[in-house]
């Protein structure tokens, strides 16, 4: 790696010391919901019955609770993970293994900016809130191209710039107070026709954008904050009323309308 950049290795094994969310022994009450709002594109634009294998870049959902991809561990679809810290892979193999997915896990350490794979090594590939991490971010969407064989699915998923609930700035100011390096780096946002621009300038084709997590990042933030640092009396009052939140704005974003571009996350797909 180049020395006059930052060790990203190191700063994510420090992650996987200090995230209260890699720590946690159970889902947080928006963890299975944010599973389900993303199983929805894989259900779209991922067909199951031709797909065998899947390349994602990083391993966290799965060190967490999030789970993306037990949607294709659960269709005995092989899933390769390239990630580049050691910790985190660990405790998503564990994770894995002990909900019975060993046979077709491929944990790969790795600096997913340069994957050690072929050219057309899988059916299809996805990333989530990976790319903007590094500032090679086109040349990273590339790779994961690369090795999507041709005629396959490129799903990308990035943090939006037009955020209804002001994502961009609220991150901006965790940094500013000293908490976001305990759980993440500074990420780049994007505009819908930034991240489609950058998809058809690799060469890829039908592609389609949309967004997901209407639920605004704050809560998000405090329902992890609930599960570590409140008495038993608060945690409870706090995972109703999370709960009930969850429940109106996913209605709204299940409805896959143009307010979806205004959610956390925009994610787009092309085809190879």
């Amino acid at each position: 790696m180049n020395n006059e950049q930052p060790n990203y290795r190191e700063f994510w094994e420090n992650v996987a010391e200090s995230s209260l969310h890699l720590k946690m022994h159970h889902p947080a009450t928006s963890d299975q919901t944010y599973r389900k709002l993303v199983e929805r594109f894989f259900k779209k634009w991922i067909n199951t019955n031709h797909t065998k294998n899947i390349i994602k870049l990083d391993a966290y959902n799965e060190a967490t609770h999030t789970n993306y991809t037990y949607y294709f561990l659960e269709k005995k679809i092989n899933v390769t993970y390239a990630e580049i810290s050691s910790k985190i892979l660990k405790k998503a193999i564990n994770k894995m293994k002990k909900d019975g997915h060993q046979a077709i896990i491929h944990p790969v350490q790795c600096d997913f900016r340069k994957l050690p794979f072929r050219d057309n090594s899988f059916d299809a590939s996805c990333s989530f809130g990976s790319v903007e991490h590094v500032p090679e971010i086109e040349g990273t969407i590339h790779e994961q191209a690369r090795v999507t064989k041709k005629g396959g699915t490129v799903i990308v998923a990035v943090p939006n710039l037009q955020n209804l609930f002001l994502r961009a700035p609220s991150v901006k100011l965790m940094d500013l107070l000293g908490q976001l390096s305990s759980f993440t780096n500074m990420e780049r946002h994007f505009l819908p026709n930034q991240l489609t621009t950058i998809l058809r300038k690799i060469g890829l084709n039908n592609i389609e954008i949309s967004g997901y997590h209407l639920f605004p990042k704050q809560l998000r933030w405090l329902d992890l904050w609930n599960e570590w640092h409140s008495g038993k009396k608060t945690k409870n009052i706090v995972r109703k009323i999370l709960k009930l939140a969850l429940h109106i704005f996913s209605a709204v974003e299940i409805r896959d309308t143009k307010i979806n571009l205004l959610a956390e996350m925009l994610i787009a797909r092309g085809t190879k």
